[in-house]
């Protein structure tokens, strides 16, 4: 992150260098900020307890050796008896960077430009359909978590996986073409099954009658028309997925098509290399890879007994395709693709890289509670809840920050009619809320001619002023913490935490005071800060900071 004022950036470097020559990986938890209230300091040091576990010496003989190498000259801290050390910052700190959020209007917390390439690949959702509601939880998780990344200072790639081949592509083509004869009153001369029902599949077939009126009727589909077909439906599908993540804010800098990757012979040049390495073997007409090697509880199938290739295959074809593009991968999927997560791993480790630059987070499903009770979703059953329909119930906004405000692995229920009675109660109302009210404090001063926002906080010497102090500075660690556990929540509570403190402090202290003009400018800055950090958390999320509510 951005360098910090009286070297904090010094002092947890010291504190990561300490953890690592003891073979610890450090964890921002190792800092504790949420402290009982009987303890006056700011923060907690609790890396002596991890380092006692590992050379059996008391914690607290630890932590006076971790004092011996860390610069406290400006720091008080106590030495608790389990090891813990408690920091109180100097005013100066806050003071400093009061200022510096202040004179850089936030740029100050922009991250240090990394040499280390991110490929985030969110959403993917099977081009079989249109976006339902569970896709846009995936879509805001992965936009928010690629913002924070890219905020951090690392380069990150958008990356959406379209899978273009396969059975269910052909059993969508199957189902269309059942439509484009139903919709003409025709009774197809095939009857094949309908795989796909829903609303899509049908709204496909009217803009293929539209294209082709009675061309394809009771024609069976050559090779040559096969292709046609595929390449005119998955080009309307994904127009329209393209059209609704663009609704969200959600744009992808690479989509990537799963055929293209035989169209350009890779998967010859890995099944060369799988047998060189004495991965692969033939049983029963079947080729297997030996994922068991990497930790997978058996083998598994990447070559079918009719030739086909496996989505397993396509899966260790792709991350092989990522990993030459960037140093680490992150992938957004649904909790229903948790079985593939140990064979795909497995494979990419066979295959030289690094097991933990693959992380794999899972999302779990939405449910829309309404009047008429819960929605459910299904691509095949037609029953999906798509995003304009979602919206007739919630505002943008509202949705953003409901799919986003629990860990992505915790199901999602978001009940509608409590929403209408109780807006004004929901977290987003909260946070936008106190970000109009720092806008509208400053309108106020402009009518009462009080320009001048101070430099100095010596006058704010209230606990509930250093409370708000200790939040604004937190910002920066929260989005490493995010960073370290890939979950975007915790800004939400970062930000409802911030906004409600602040909430707090304004209905007990009077703001703009006229005859403490030194005062008031003090406050001021302190507004300006909470402004500022409320409106860069809600654009991390793409949600709007109003200036009015």
């Amino acid at each position: 992150m951005g360098e910090k004022s009286l070297s904090f950036n010094n002092l947890l470097a010291t504190w990561k260098k300490l953890a690592a020559q003891y073979n610890i990986a450090w964890k921002n938890s190792f800092i504790q900020w949420e402290l009982p209230p009987n303890i006056t300091a700011d923060f907690a040091l609790t890396l002596a307890l991890p380092i006692s576990h590992k050379t059996k010496q008391k914690p607290p003989k630890i932590a006076k050796q971790i004092i011996k190498i860390t610069d406290c000259l400006d720091l008080e801290y106590t030495i608790t008896t389990q090891g813990y050390i408690n920091f109180r910052l100097p005013t100066a700190y806050y003071q400093q960077f009061l200022n510096k959020t202040l004179i850089q209007t936030g740029q100050n917390f922009w991250g240090e430009k990394k040499n280390f390439r991110l490929n985030i690949e969110y959403v993917s959702a099977n081009p079989t359909g249109y976006l339902h509601l569970a896709h846009f939880r995936h879509a805001v998780v992965g936009n928010t978590l690629a913002n924070i990344y890219q905020f951090c200072g690392y380069p990150i790639t958008r990356e959406y996986y379209i899978n273009d081949r396969g059975g269910q592509i052909t059993s969508l083509i199957n189902s269309i073409y059942h439509f484009y004869h139903q919709l003409q009153n025709v009774t197809p001369t095939k009857m094949g099954q309908i795989e796909y029902a829903g609303e899509a599949s049908q709204e496909i077939a009217r803009q293929l009658i539209t294209k082709w009126d009675s061309k394809y009727i009771n024609r069976e589909l050559n090779k040559e028309d096969f292709i046609t077909w595929k390449k005119e439906i998955l080009e309307l599908i994904l127009a329209r997925i393209r059209q609704d993540l663009e609704k969200c804010g959600v744009k992808f800098d690479v989509w990537f098509s799963e055929a293209s990757l035989y169209e350009k012979k890779e998967h010859l040049e890995l099944l060369t290399e799988l047998e060189k390495k004495d991965l692969v073997y033939t049983q029963n007409g079947a080729t297997f890879f030996r994922s068991s090697r990497g930790g997978d509880d058996k083998d598994r199938v990447i070559i079918k007994q009719d030739g086909d290739y496996t989505y397993f295959f396509s899966d260790i074809l792709y991350h092989l395709n990522k990993s030459k593009r960037a140093d680490k991968l992150i992938n957004i999927w649904g909790a229903d693709h948790h079985g593939t997560i140990a064979r795909l791993k497995s494979a990419y480790q066979l295959l030289g890289h690094k097991p933990e630059n693959l992380q794999i987070i899972l999302v779990q499903t939405v449910n829309l509670l309404t009047k008429d009770g819960p929605a459910r979703f299904s691509k095949r059953a037609g029953n999906t809840i798509e995003l304009a329909e979602a919206l007739k119930y919630l505002q943008l906004d509202q949705l953003k920050l409901f799919l986003l405000e629990k860990d992505p692995n915790q199901p999602l229920s978001i009940n509608t009619e409590l929403l209408k009675e109780n807006q004004e109660k929901t977290r987003l109302y909260y946070i936008q809320y106190a970000h109009a009210r720092c806008h509208q404090i400053f309108q106020k001063a402009n009518e009462k001619n009080i320009e001048r926002i101070g430099s100095g906080i010596d006058l704010l010497t209230d606990q509930a002023e250093r409370s708000i102090f200790n939040l604004l500075i937190r910002f920066v660690f929260v989005l490493e913490n995010v960073i370290e556990e890939n979950k975007s929540h915790h800004l939400i509570n970062y930000l409802y935490e911030l906004a409600r403190i602040w909430q707090i402090y304004y209905q007990n202290s009077i703001i703009l005071e006229s005859e403490s003009p030194e005062l008031t400018s003090q406050k001021l800055l302190l507004v300006k800060n909470i402004q500022i950090i409320l409106k860069l958390g809600l654009e991390l999320m793409e949600i709007k900071a109003p200036e009015r509510m």
